[in-house]
């Protein structure tokens, strides 16, 4: 309409110039009407007065004026031509494609759901774990490229290396079972059943892993290792196969080789002779094997009070350490060491005892464990006054 609506203007401003022509001061080089611009419109035959006769469409002919189909019109936004101060013109009125109805341009970015010049993609969204990012690109497993939500990108197609194929990591403990793992709960704890190398710990294996106490391979039940890979061990208090008893905690009527149980004799004596033990100042039978020690010499609650003391009376009865001359039972934490030795240098590699002592007298260096030996506000000091006791009033009965 706008182009349809210039032609009429021109066509009758060349009238005007036709029907004037015979005027003296009138030339067919007359300027565009309603702008004194100077610029020629003549219709000469060789054109030589009109500046659009053979320029092309889009060629200034004015201030403001371009050339179009030969004629000399004014600029206008939507005319098709980019013209003056215009940064574009598409000649439509669509938004959104580049060009706005001002005929500005529309700066192009990441994320208004065209691909421009750089992009891979553009879904338009600001999701970036997608399959297109933030940034325009494509997240793909195999661009040697961390999209989105992968873990690595290696760029190749080696599952089994450190980057697996669908771009998550290769690593032992990341609970996720990668290949070459036999399994993976996610955790540094290698006592489980399975490891931190992330193999799965089966006892028969002949390797020693997680909780075992051993391993021989074989299927023999009553060797030295079981078949649920625990030591068959005569005093480990626990009854191993082929074995009758052992070490039972509360009484000892188990033979040394756990081979036959025996009639406890100990106990009877103890519990006439050390209930009433320092002039019937302390019930040692009470405190070490009932749990009930005299509260004025024990003011905390403790539940593995009276367990500690059986662990350390019945180990050191096992390994005849239980009373020395001294008043204490050092040999069953120091070994063969001496008390001075014990204290700056720790337990010989013989003393039997030393982790039954350790957790009775709650200490954990040994200058520390040998003064509590004697202390009545401990276990080890309930089980080293129930050695003496045995030592002294039941030495036939109970000492080996």
């Amino acid at each position: 309409m706008r182009r349809l609506q210039a032609a009429a203007c021109a066509v009758l401003l060349c009238i005007y110039v036709a029907a004037c022509g015979d005027d003296a001061s009138a030339t067919n080089k007359s300027p565009i009407q309603g702008h004194d611009t100077g610029v020629p419109v003549g219709d000469d035959d060789a054109g030589a007065g009109n500046v659009c006769a053979h320029a092309k469409d889009g060629t200034p002919c004015g201030t403001d004026h371009h050339c179009i189909e030969q004629l000399c019109l004014y600029n206008t936004c939507g005319d098709g031509i980019k013209a003056g101060d215009e940064q574009c013109d598409d000649g439509n009125e669509a938004i959104g494609d580049g060009c706005n109805p001002d005929c500005r341009l529309v700066p192009q970015r990441c994320g208004d759901a065209e691909v421009q010049k750089g992009e891979e993609c553009d879904d338009g969204n600001y999701y970036d774990l997608d399959a297109c990012s933030n940034a325009c690109t494509k997240n793909l497993c195999g661009n040697q490229r961390i999209d989105g939500v992968e873990e690595c990108d290696d760029g190749n197609l080696v599952n089994d290396d450190a980057c697996s194929n669908a771009c998550t990591e290769n690593r032992c403990r990341n609970g996720r079972v990668d290949p070459g793992e036999q399994c993976d709960d996610g955790n540094q704890i290698n006592t489980d059943q399975c490891s931190n190398a992330c193999k799965i710990k089966i006892c028969g294996n002949a390797k020693v892993e997680g909780n075992e106490e051993c391993d021989d391979g074989n299927s023999m039940n009553d060797d030295a290792c079981s078949n649920v890979c625990t030591a068959n061990m005569c005093g480990n208090q626990r009854v191993d196969p082929g074995e009758v008893c052992d070490g039972a905690a509360l009484t000892y009527g188990c033979a040394p080789d756990c081979s036959a149980k025996i009639t406890d004799v100990c106990r009877p004596c103890e519990d006439a002779h050390c209930s009433t033990y320092m002039m019937g100042a302390i019930d040692l039978v009470a405190g070490c094997f009932l749990g009930n020690p005299d509260p004025n010499l024990v003011p905390i609650a403790d539940p593995m009070f009276a367990q500690n003391c059986i662990d350390s009376v019945s180990c050191a009865r096992t390994h005849n350490c239980g009373f020395d001359p001294n008043g204490y039972a050092v040999s069953c934490y120091c070994g063969t060491r001496s008390v001075d030795d014990c204290n700056s240098m720790g337990p010989a590699s013989d003393a039997p005892c030393v982790h039954e002592w350790l957790a009775a007298t709650r200490e954990s260096t040994p200058a520390l464990v040998l003064s509590a030996i004697a202390d009545v506000s401990v276990p080890a000091g309930w089980a080293t006054f129930m050695l003496e006791c045995d030592y002294e009033q039941c030495k036939s009965e109970c000492v080996p």
